[in-house]
């Protein structure tokens, strides 16, 4: 039963060149090894029992002399009993992620074989290979394995035409294969050309609806997705929908490809419309992709991933509210799934931090925010930039009245853009401004004043409504200094402007001049400037809190000249337009009661006291 210590006994024996002479002790060794790799293969000690074949093959081989009592029959049994041992311990190292051990055993096989010129079970061995050297991401030795074994199945084969239908599947296989291998070298053409190459004998052979068919027809699109091609990427994965909805297999409820690849066509449908610009098209195919995944067995990892980038998308769409709920579920399956410095836990929380400061939500995104300024120099290779994080914290630091952390969010993000190559001017732009503004609150007037004036100052922003913006939050940083001349110099520059971009601001600096005509007691000047921007803000429904604003100043301006009728009347003409249906809000809801409350002052003022309760 001590397979082991007899082979080792045979070796001593085996070590004698005398003894080995003699054909009669060669016979008996063989017949010992024979038995011991039987016995030891048994009781499963396959590698004692490869050991016990491989050293048969020494003395018929190596040894070179003639023992062939038996027609050759001991020899094809040691090769059968070689291949299966091999085979053993192929799985078992593979078992244990020991691709490159596996793979010397599959080298062993494909040797056996390829000697008795066993073509089908010789490729099949080299294919496995190429899928260890796959495992191991060597995918250039997977491609040139795949190669010998298309030669191979070729050997003997005058045409495609006359191939053994037993080879066919196989080819298709290795062309399959060696398109990956060929893409995650970057070998596109290649790539390409494997696919060229096996779809239409697919087609041919297996038809349009077959699984091995439809898996290419996946992959390629993928393909077409990373090089760039999206139409034609839109176009092929739609190919394998349209499949899906004609094919009988699925109509019996079956599935047309495995899940992995029906999921990478889910994830190209979506990636070729989002880089066709198509947002709502890819919104519905991650839709499609989460309810498939709720059937797929083990699949946190999957769902969590894919509500991110559902979510993700929807807040993209301003569609906040729908995001939040798909954005806050995969941040708590990650918590369960990821360690406290994953990549994947940093975005999630990001994003539920993002969303919820665009829903007002601000405890929430206060915290998420705080625990990623806590995290992110523990993180490596981290999937949000930095400065984004900074400057993103800074803007719900100024929201919600926290203006010393906010300079300081700012002023990180700041330092960290100017040490960044690839960072975009126009963030470079929106970080100082945010900075500006957040020191201007802080009534630090001359920093922020200088720190409008780097902003006005930079290339990339000249004739943007970044630069606008700047120039109008500086003029009421100037105001706010009592300097009331500069206060109009820099907004007669936005109302004087012809770019398209300074339209958006030229109503808020009419209504800005109006509130420093009524300071200087300059009324006429006022009502023009207010009805100027009234003008503005008539033409843009978006506007409408702005517009409101502007009637209200008209109509307290018509009160203190003493024209009440009017001023009544501006402010009922700006109530009922916010009491229209399609106006909802918090904001709306506010502005509707400011105008109550400057309508009661007006009848205080005009000394109807009843009117004014």
């Amino acid at each position: 039963e001590n397979h082991r210590t007899a082979l080792n006994q045979l070796d001593e024996v085996q070590s004698s060149a005398a003894l080995m002479a003699d054909p009669n002790v060669r016979s008996q060794m063989v017949e010992h090894l024979m038995r011991i790799g039987d016995a030891a293969f048994e009781a499963q000690k396959f590698a004692v029992a490869t050991d016990a074949y491989e050293k048969i093959f020494s003395i018929y081989y190596e040894e070179q002399k003639d023992i062939d009592v038996d027609g050759g029959r001991t020899l094809q049994l040691a090769i059968k009993g070689c291949i299966r041992c091999h085979k053993k311990l192929a799985l078992e190292e593979e078992r244990k992620d020991e691709y490159l051990k596996a793979i010397h055993h599959r080298n062993r096989i494909y040797q056996l074989l390829h000697t008795n010129k066993r073509t089908i079970p010789a490729c099949q061995q080299l294919i496995m290979i190429a899928f260890l050297h796959g495992q191991l991401e060597q995918y250039k030795e997977s491609a040139d394995v795949l190669s010998d074994a298309i030669r191979r199945l070729f050997q003997g084969v005058q045409s495609f035409d006359l191939m053994p239908k037993d080879r066919i599947s196989l080819l298709i296989r290795c062309y399959h294969m060696r398109a990956i291998c060929y893409a995650k070298q970057q070998l596109w053409n290649k790539a390409f050309e494997q696919y060229d190459e096996a779809l239409p004998l697919i087609a041919r052979e297996e038809g349009m609806n077959s699984r091995d068919y439809n898996s290419a027809l996946i992959h390629k699109s993928a393909l077409l997705v990373t090089t760039g091609d999206y139409a034609t990427a839109l176009t092929t994965v739609n190919q394998y929908f349209k499949n899906v909805k004609d094919s009988l297999t699925v109509r019996q409820g079956l599935q047309l490809v495995d899940d992995g690849d029906h999921i990478m066509a889910l994830d190209t449908l979506a990636a070729a419309h989002l880089k066709l610009g198509n947002v709502d098209k890819a919104i519905e195919a991650f839709e499609k992709k989460l309810a498939f995944v709720e059937n797929v067995p083990k699949n946190d990892e999957l769902k969590s991933a894919t509500m991110h980038k559902l979510g993700c998308l929807l807040a993209y769409k301003k569609r906040h509210a729908e995001a939040l709920p798909l954005l806050t579920g995969a941040l708590e399956k990650r918590k369960y799934l990821y360690d406290t410095k994953s990549k994947f836990l940093f975005e999630s929380s990001w994003a539920v931090a993002a969303t919820s400061h665009s829903l007002g939500n601000s405890a929430t995104a206060l915290k998420e925010y705080g625990s990623l300024l806590e995290k992110i120099n523990k993180i490596d290779d981290l999937p949000v930039d930095s400065v984004v994080i900074h400057n993103s914290a800074g803007k719900l630091f100024f929201d919600d009245g926290k203006i010393e952390k906010a300079i300081k969010a700012f002023k990180e993000a700041l330092k960290s853009s100017e040490s960044s190559r690839n960072m975009s001017s126009s963030l470079k732009a929106d970080i100082r401004l945010n900075l500006a503004n957040s020191l201007s609150a802080k009534g630090d007037i001359v920093a922020s004043l200088k720190m409008y004036d780097e902003v006005l100052a930079m290339d990339s922003i000249q004739g943007t409504k970044e630069y606008y913006l700047t120039l109008y939050n500086q003029s009421l940083t100037v105001l706010k200094d009592g300097d009331l001349e500069e206060t109009k110099l820099l907004l007669g520059e936005i109302i004087a402007s012809r770019s398209k971009s300074a339209k958006g601001f030229k109503g808020n600096a009419y209504i800005t001049l109006g509130n420093i005509a009524l300071s200087e007691g300059n009324t006429n000047d006022a009502l023009q400037h207010f009805e100027s921007a009234l003008k503005i803000f008539s033409n843009d429904p978006e506007e409408l809190a702005s517009g409101t604003q502007a009637k209200k100043s008209m109509a307290m301006t018509y009160s203190s000249l003493g024209l009440y009728d009017d001023a009544i009347s501006t402010l009922e003409e700006a109530v009922e337009k916010l009491s229209q249906p399609n106006v909802e809000g918090k904001t709306f809801h506010l502005l509707k009661a400011d105008l109550w409350s400057s309508m009661s002052r007006v009848h205080q003022q005009r000394g109807d006291i009843a009117a004014a309760k």
